[in-house]
């Protein structure tokens, strides 16, 4: 395990230790000195030359440069000549030698992998390993030989492993080989066709599913994850559905599932692009929604032995459907007004599907749980957006004011500055939707105009949103660093909260003038005013930026008054 220390070392050229190094080759401690010294130098040269040069010297020492001089040095210290493709192919055999030696040693396996991982990473070091014959060998015929991968223990690296095969699979000198590297999975999905529950056709679901999201994780350029995509479309998606149908109940199984359903419709890098006449988008869209359903009704009903266990198995794959859908819904690879058009009901399913569990946990619940409850502000903001404002009134009165209330929530979260922008900007959609709807009541074609206002005169809707005025300006005032570093992101939605209710405004300003110690009554009434001043409350662009701008001479008025309270 030392030795995988000072190799991941040498991989990544540190440069305090090049113990391995100096073993390796026999260096004196007067030859690395001496070493040490020419790389000083011929930085120090490039530098007074104007030569852009690493700040650490790492892409130096590695050739990343106009020449490898740490390889011109290593050859005169050895007396042979060393290349810098040699040594990181050796390096790269070494460590794929590693892992079929030390396959019981999860450490071992591990910094292997993360060494694996830089080289196929780095812009140099990657070109190299994608030309090395190992590489070729390992892309060209089932690479799932490995027993490590096997291992209970070290079953959790799979998608580390196939994710550094994929980066070396999608590249120019390579890609020949995804036909014959995709074979072996074709396999799998055949054995995993029957609805048995034994303990073998569960590890190789895990496994299968784990192995492909190392791969879609990396699947970046758009001929790559629609080479994946047409692969994977429809036989083998609809395999997923059948593994989720029979294995729903157990987490080991479904997480990783999960996972490779998120990974499959994240848009990254906008990787996701079919033509213009292709259906792909809305077909993605639909399996998304199916088994996002499908898990979400069952999992209702899932009793385990241990209340504890039971919570964070519904917890933990929640989490995962919140990511699946708000990636589809924001993906923009999705025409959703052709579900309108055929009068297709499977976004609000899957909507409601979700939100029904999510609404049910409780606020000490998503308390306990920060990822699941920024995962969720996350999605909310996305239902609040115009594109799925009619998906969001679509649910009840009831379910409505639970998202408020978690989005107000959000607001106040002291911890995640994630959930604070995410609930702003859904709020900050609401009332300006709202504003435009009052501004224009004779349109209306799909009647959403008539659902929002019926929304703000509900009685609990209108009472929660009322107090978000208050709730942004006792942020503003009295919140913490995380609030006062996000005024920009909170003075939108309070731009289009006063804009709305600006007799909410009103009674918080007077309310708070009023607790004010009589000396700084005027002085905290005139920083209102300027709050105010030369802003028309329209929600335009300019406007708002105007409202910031004098947001924050407000809170440093504030700060240099004694006594606020």
């Amino acid at each position: 395990e030392e030795g995988f220390d000072d190799l991941d070392f040498l991989v990544s050229m540190k440069k305090d230790d090049w113990a391995t190094m100096k073993q390796a080759l026999n260096l004196t401690n007067q030859d690395m000195r001496r070493l040490t010294f020419e790389v000083e130098r011929h930085n120090k040269k490039n530098q007074e030359r104007g030569a852009r040069t690493s700040s650490a010297a790492a892409g130096t020492r590695l050739g990343y440069g106009r020449e490898p001089v740490m390889f011109n040095i290593l050859a005169k210290l050895c007396g042979r000549p060393v290349r810098q493709e040699d040594t990181i192919s050796r390096f790269f055999c070494k460590l794929i030698e590693s892992l079929t030696f030390w396959t019981h040693h999860v450490p071992s396996v591990r910094k292997c992998l993360l060494s694996l991982n830089s080289i196929a990473s780095g812009t140099a070091t990657k070109r190299t390993a994608q030309k090395a014959k190992i590489t070729q060998a390992l892309l060209s015929k089932e690479a799932g030989s490995f027993e490590f991968l096997a291992r209970l223990p070290i079953s959790k690296l799979r998608s580390r492993f196939y994710s550094i095969l994929g980066k070396l699979l999608f590249c120019e000198a390579n890609r020949k080989y995804t036909a014959a590297f995709m074979h072996q999975f074709d396999g799998q999905f055949k054995d995993l066709d029957q609805n048995s529950r034994s303990e073998i056709l569960k590890l190789k679901a895990t496994g299968l599913c784990r192995d492909l999201t190392g791969i879609l994780d990396v699947a970046e350029a758009r001929q790559d994850y629609k080479a994946m995509f047409k692969w994977v479309y429809p036989h083998n998606l609809q395999m997923l559905v059948r593994i989720l149908e029979t294995w729903w109940d157990e987490g080991q199984v479904v997480n990783p599932l999960l996972k490779l359903v998120a990974s499959l419709v994240h848009n990254k890098q906008d990787r996701i692009h079919f033509p213009k006449s292709s259906a792909n988008g809305i077909r993605l869209f639909k399996e998304a929604s199916k088994i996002v359903t499908m898990y979400c009704s069952q999992i209702t009903q899932f009793q385990h032995d241990d209340a504890k266990d039971s919570l964070e198995v519904r917890v933990k794959g929640l989490q995962l459907c919140l990511s699946i859908l708000t990636r589809a819904l924001s993906g923009n690879y999705v025409c959703f007004e052709v579900f309108d058009m055929y009068r297709d009901q499977c976004v609000n399913t899957a909507v409601t599907a979700l939100l029904k569990p999510c609404l049910s946990l409780g606020t000490e619940v998503l308390g306990s749980h920060k990822k699941l409850f920024r995962k969720l502000c996350d999605f909310l903001a996305e239902l609040f957006t115009p594109e799925h404002m009619k998906q969001t009134l679509a649910q009840s009165p009831e379910m409505i004011h639970k998202m408020l209330l978690i989005l107000i929530d959000g607001l106040c979260s002291d911890q995640d500055k994630f959930a604070v922008s995410a609930s702003a900007g859904a709020f900050d959609n609401l009332f300006g939707m709202y504003y435009m709807a009052l501004k224009n009541r004779n349109e209306d074609r799909s009647g959403l105009n008539t659902r929002l206002r019926l929304l703000f005169n509900d009685a609990r809707c209108k009472a929660t949103l009322s107090n978000v005025v208050g709730v942004l300006m006792n942020l503003v005032i009295f919140g913490s660093s995380k609030h006062n570093n996000n005024l920009w992101g909170l003075s939108r939605p309070m731009a289009t909260s006063i804009a709305v209710d600006t007799k909410a405004f009103l009674a918080y300003r007077n309310r708070f003038v009023q607790a004010q110690v009589t000396e700084h009554r005027d002085a905290v009434d005139r920083a209102f005013s300027e709050l105010v001043a030369e802003v028309e409350f329209d929600i335009s662009y300019h406007d708002k930026n105007r409202f910031t701008k004098n947001l924050c001479r407000f809170v440093q008025h504030l700060k240099g008054l004694s006594k606020v309270v």
